[in-house]
């Protein structure tokens, strides 16, 4: 792509927020991978990543507080 990383950030941004739940879980990937690329965090780290790497995901009850 031609567009700098933070224009793309920017662009996924706007169309995430014109349709939060239409989102595909390929556009929510490459969101994701966008802001990575945009901010220099390594791209494609999944909780799945996350836990392998010996660092439990956080999850949260739908009350906000940690179970």
């Amino acid at each position: 792509m031609s567009a700098e990383p933070i224009d793309q950030v920017i662009e996924l941004l706007k169309q995430a927020d014109m349709g939060r739940e239409g989102l595909s879980l390929d556009d929510r990937r490459a969101s994701m991978d966008a802001m990575s690329a945009a901010f220099g965090e390594p791209q494609g780290v999944s909780r799945e990543h996350t836990e392998l790497a010996g660092r439990p995901a956080q999850v949260f009850k739908p009350d906000g507080k940690e179970p």
